[in-house]
């Protein structure tokens, strides 16, 4: 059964996230009311030892608490998919955590979800979100509105495959089709979950297959490569995919979030997430990869102009 459990009276997630570490793989869980059945130890054993750490929910936090957590509203993470996104996030809450003295939250926005982690009084200092760039007061709150919005981009080939192999754990059609056919199937419009249960449906799957960067992550008003390409310039930082371990003294040494001193403390390192051997293979065969340029342009275009900018970190 899917208990419903509370992070806080700002948002809920399911006991069976939790016990998967999936999204409160960084969290504590808590029961949300005595009504509620309980939260059992193994879901808190699905929380690593560090990151266990209970501020209190269900009590209201005093002035003092409050006044020591670190600004709200201080960092916006443009998270496009396959690019280490998760792992970035997991990086910002187990800093919040690591200090008591300078406690802060991240707010995770996902697929019109939201998630709070870290340390639940505070109102959250940063927002990880896979929507444009430019709706991010809308998407993560009026305290963000003029938030350092930064990202990790990753060579566009690349990033598709990894996405084809990572959907392939579950999504049908992908464990039927090779990605050649699927992305052929994409350019004849065909629905790729048509005769599905919804359960099984992947409604992301086509953005993310062409053009996501352009498309979404980047798009205003009118998703050309022209406007993402003002956006991108417009970053405070862009990291890429292959120096993601660097992060930490990256965000660092740009001073992005200053206040956030336990960037540097003992958990400071940047986890991984979603690893495991690719379903499909390390890399794409040569038809393969051109199949994906091919529908990929812009994003390719989009990616080589960033390694170009001085806001780029490779």
């Amino acid at each position: 059964a899917r208990q419903r459990v509370s992070l806080g009276p700002r948002v809920a997630m399911t006991a069976s996230a939790c016990m998967f570490g999936l999204a409160l793989s960084l969290a504590t869980c808590f029961v949300e009311s005595a009504s509620n059945s309980e939260v059992t130890s193994a879901h808190l054993r699905a929380v690593p030892v560090h990151l266990r750490q209970s501020e209190k929910l269900g009590v209201a936090a005093s002035e003092p608490e409050k006044e020591s957590c670190l600004p709200a509203g201080k960092l916006a993470f443009v998270h496009i998919m396959k690019t280490g996104g998760l792992s970035v996030g997991d990086l910002f809450v187990s800093s919040c955590l690591e200090d008591p003295k300078v406690p802060c939250s991240v707010l995770r926005r996902d697929d019109g979800r939201s998630t709070l982690l870290g340390v639940e009084h505070c109102e959250p200092s940063v927002c990880t979100t896979p929507g444009s760039m430019v709706n991010t007061s809308l998407i993560c709150g009026e305290a963000f509105r003029d938030a350092v919005q930064f990202t990790v981009m990753r060579e566009p080939v690349s990033r598709v495959w990894s996405f084809y192999n990572y959907l392939s754990r579950w999504y049908k059609p992908y464990q039927r089709l090779k990605l050649k056919a699927v992305l052929e199937a994409l350019e004849r419009r065909e629905d790729l979950n048509k005769g599905l249960p919804e359960s099984e449906q992947c409604h992301h799957c086509v953005r993310e297959l062409s053009n996501s960067m352009t498309g979404l992550s980047f798009c205003a008003d009118q998703c050309s490569l022209e406007e993402a390409k003002k956006l991108v310039r417009s970053l405070s930082l862009i990291v890429d995919f292959a120096a993601l371990d660097g992060l930490r003294e990256i965000v660092a040494e740009r001073r992005l979030f200053p206040e956030l001193t336990s960037l540097a403390g003992e958990h400071a390192e940047v986890p991984h997430q979603n690893a495991g051997a690719p379903r499909w293979g390390e890399h794409p065969d040569a038809e393969t990869a051109q199949a994906i340029r091919k529908l990929n342009a812009n994003d390719i275009a989009l990616y080589k102009f960033a390694q170009s900018l001085p806001n780029y970190v490779s």
